[in-house]
This record gives C-alpha cells, structure tokens and sequence, in this order.
C-alpha cells in the first residue's frame, strides 16, 4: 500500500505542479498583452508629441506642453515598467534597471549589459 500511497501523493503534486504553470503561462500572456497595448499607445503619443514641436518649430514658436503629453508619456512608461514588473514576478527574474533585460534573481550582473546588480 505505502507505493502506491506514494504514487498517488506524487501524481498529485505534479498535477498541482502542472496546473500551476499553466496559470502562470496565462497570467504572462495577458500581461504581455497589455504591454503590447500600453507601448502601443506609448508610440502613439510620442508620435503626437513630435508632430506638436514640429508644428510649434516651423512657426518660430516655443512648443508649449498644452496637450498634457509629457504627462501621458510618463504615466504609460510607468504603467509599462509596472507590467514588467509584474512578468518578473511570475517568470521568477527580475528587470535590469540599465538595460531592461531579464535577470535572475539573486544575481549580482546583468548577463546582458554585465551592470552591477544592488
């Protein structure tokens, strides 16, 4: 009886093991859906950006942040850097914050740039 006791307590928790990932795997797709998202809008408003200081230039006039873009942009760089924090969380790494590259936790480099790791 004690196999067998075994082999189910281990059939059992590779299928808590198995099931886990696969919330794992959906938990990062969606999130990486959103970052597509968010870096999508990002582009967007960089684009309305450059138009507005270019519109501003070719009328010799001093580009005045009327729109709030500069705030918008910070606001999705935020909500971006929040995401793939949240990515990081689950896929165990963490985010360089030199070169954004994945990094294991517990390193001390970045195996990407070679940056010091706190």
């Amino acid at each position: 009886m004690d196999f067998f006791d075994h082999l189910n307590d281990t059939v059992v928790n590779v299928g808590k093991e198995v099931g886990q990932k696969a919330k794992d795997v959906t938990g990062v797709t969606k999130l990486r859906c959103q970052l597509s998202k968010k870096q999508n809008d990002l582009g967007k408003k960089y684009m309305a950006l450059g138009k507005e200081v270019y519109k501003a230039h070719m009328k010799n006039e001093e580009f005045k942040n009327e729109n709030g873009l500069y705030e918008e942009i910070s606001l999705l760089n935020e909500e971006i850097k929040e995401l793939n924090q949240q990515i990081g969380e689950i896929k165990g790494v963490t985010v360089c914050p030199d070169c954004g590259g994945e990094v294991t936790k517990g390193s001390s480099f970045c195996p990407n740039c070679g940056k010091k790791l706190q």
